[in-house]
């Protein structure tokens, strides 16, 4: 622990990232009685900012939308993934200096039952109320793919101009568990892809800069270790039943769709059930890695913002 901590110490800057403050949040909420959007922390990261917060702000007005990174442009709006943080898109706002980037949080610990759709929408509802008019580029990884894509169809709804990043996020209803016939292949393909890390794991020791060694390395540092369950749980039971509203058409907005190489064995559709959902322009690119945080961090992004970069600048 940190024997000096005081109430103007910045909870980040002591080691805090948006795991640990999920867990920091819903301690206080059962102390406090009342519901702290995570957002909160971010922009109030010590113990005096957040009490005056508390203090000057009604529930109501709380919002999940923060400002990552002052600049230029379009805005560029990062939509969180299952865990409910930001923290794993340092690499890539890092790559992308003098661009406006704000991101979205989870929903605070507690926040109750509620769907995909609803999520949503109350994101496009507070978005609507920071950027009333003009374009935004909507990115999301895994989760938050799904979340940005259903926004992104609200926004069209609106007549909204709006752009779409999609990071190895399957398509509603697009995953299948393997059929009895082809557990046994998915099983040694999943047994070949842990040999694979495993074999990153010596070539570390040998070359600590290796790609292997760093692409496990960040796998092993990233691994959420103490992240509160039931919002856990709720995101993963919204994302299982998520499944675009009855009669609401195919987005016609400009989608970049970013998908990981190695994917289960049994799943072959490289646009990853995605075809049938968008409309529009839409790019397909195949990177390196597996699914997870890692696609947005060193060195995979390096891929990755070239194509993000071309579409946040392009002119339809």
């Amino acid at each position: 622990g940190q024997p000096q901590m005081g109430i103007h110490h910045n909870f980040f800057e002591l080691g805090g990232n948006s795991l640990s403050a999920l867990a920091l949040l819903l301690e206080c909420e059962k102390e406090l009685a009342r519901k702290i959007p995570l957002g909160w922390l971010f922009d109030a990261p010590t113990v005096a900012l957040l009490a005056t917060r508390l203090e000057n702000d009604c529930e109501e007005g709380a919002s999940n939308l923060v400002t990552l990174q002052s600049g230029e442009g379009v805005p560029l709006i990062l939509l969180h993934a299952m865990g409910g943080g930001l923290d794993y898109y340092e690499d890539l706002i890092a790559r992308l200096p003098g661009r406006e980037i704000w991101g979205f949080f989870g929903l605070a610990p507690g926040a109750g039952d509620w769907t995909l759709t609803d999520l949503a929408e109350a994101y496009v509802s507070e978005l609507e109320r920071r950027l009333p008019c003009g374009p935004c580029v909507l990115l999301g990884l895994s989760l938050g793919g799904s979340i940005a894509y259903q926004m992104a169809c609200s926004l069209q709804a609106r007549g909204r101009e709006v752009k779409l990043v999609i990071v190895d996020t399957y398509a509603p209803g697009y995953y299948q568990d393997p059929t009895p016939g082809q557990v046994g292949l998915v099983r040694r393909y999943r047994l070949w892809q842990r040999m694979q890390l495993q074999m990153g794991h010596l070539l570390r020791r040998v070359s600590p800069m290796g790609w292997p060694g760093y692409f496990l390395s960040k796998l092993e540092r990233k691994a959420p270790k103490a992240t509160p369950g039931d919002l856990i749980e709720q995101m993963r039971r919204a994302l299982a039943l998520y499944r675009p509203p009855q009669g609401q058409p195919a987005l016609q907005a400009p989608t970049l769709l970013l998908r990981a190489n190695h994917q289960p064995w049994h799943l072959r559709d490289p646009w990853l059930g995605w075809r049938r959902y968008l409309a529009g322009p839409v790019q397909v690119i195949t990177i390196p890695g597996m699914h997870g945080t890692c696609l947005v961090e060193e060195p995979i992004v390096r891929v990755i913002v070239p194509p993000i970069l071309d579409l946040l600048d392009r002119k339809e």
